[in-house]
């Protein structure tokens, strides 16, 4: 029944976007983010002493996924989850309220929270007090799984959401992913700056997570400090699966193999993406 509601919902944002939002997204948002306008106006939600996560990521990186991870440690041991991210992006924060703003010193606590996932580098203060984690996907891969999400998968959550569904659609793959270059490559580019290559921040990749979970998992309970939570670490165990039996292009999980630019687009885009991302590419190793 739970699948059959996804697909209805995935239909009805697919055929009627706008009356979609209006009617469906928009109400639910009005309930969604109370603990995060709190949060960002330095209401202290949260008593645990744990040392606060910080979860930066971008795009078609698993966010949703491991944010859910992250969170499935973190609440049972007494931390509170903040999504900055999703508060700003589908809830018009007044300038003055925004956690990513001038209030930075009060949206952020370094103990008893998981703020994330945050899908561009922002530099939080005293960050060194927090445990920091970077996930990041081969970018290829990343620009043509976005292709296929924007234009066919995405919950519509925006009227932003609607007018770039549109805009994909007048495209092809190839233009698409040439495109988002100009905003991508920066978000990498500051990503290898600033976390990549710290010590004390835990560099992740999404091909590592499909390919072996296990060690994934433990690497990054570790590094948060919650690999004491034992039965919460068997229930991630336990539900993990990343196998896609066959290709659909709505479904939020496509395709999991890496090299699916390789599949996907032409010989000439793909020496675009090499060249555009040269210097990234080979500072992540891929």
């Amino acid at each position: 029944m739970k699948r059959l509601g996804s697909r209805l919902e995935r239909w009805a944002s697919g055929r009627f976007p706008d009356a979609y939002y209006r009617l469906v997204q928009r109400p639910r948002l009005r309930l969604r983010f109370a603990a995060e306008k709190e949060l960002a106006n330095g209401v202290r939600l949260s008593h645990s002493e744990r040392r606060s996560i910080l979860f930066f990521t971008t795009q078609k990186c698993a966010s949703r996924y491991v944010s859910g991870v992250i969170n499935a440690l973190a609440g049972p041991a007494g931390m509170m989850h903040a999504d900055y991210d999703a508060y700003v992006s589908m809830v018009r924060v007044p300038p003055g309220q925004n956690p990513f703003g001038g209030a930075l010193h009060t949206s952020f606590v370094p103990r008893g929270y998981y703020y994330g996932p945050i899908g561009t580098f922002r530099s939080i203060p005293g960050m060194d007090e927090y445990s920091v984690i970077l996930q990041l996907r081969d970018p290829r891969d990343m620009l043509t799984s976005l292709y296929f999400s924007t234009a066919y998968s995405h919950a519509v959550i925006s009227p932003k959401m609607i007018r770039r569904r549109k805009e994909s659609l007048a495209m092809t793959i190839d233009e698409f992913v040439t495109y988002e270059v100009g905003e991508y490559l920066p978000i990498y580019e500051e990503y290898c700056r600033q976390l990549a290559k710290n010590p004390h921040i835990l560099f992740l990749k999404y091909e590592d997570m499909v390919s072996d979970f296990e060690t994934w998992l433990d690497r990054l309970g570790r590094h948060i400090g919650l690999n004491d939570q034992v039965s919460a670490l068997a229930g991630i165990r336990k539900e993990a699966s990343f196998s896609v039996q066959s290709e659909d292009i709505y479904a939020q999980r496509r395709q999991v193999t890496p090299g699916d630019h390789k599949r996907k687009l032409q010989p000439d885009t793909i020496n675009h993406l090499n060249q555009a991302f040269e210097t990234v590419l080979r500072q992540l190793q891929y």
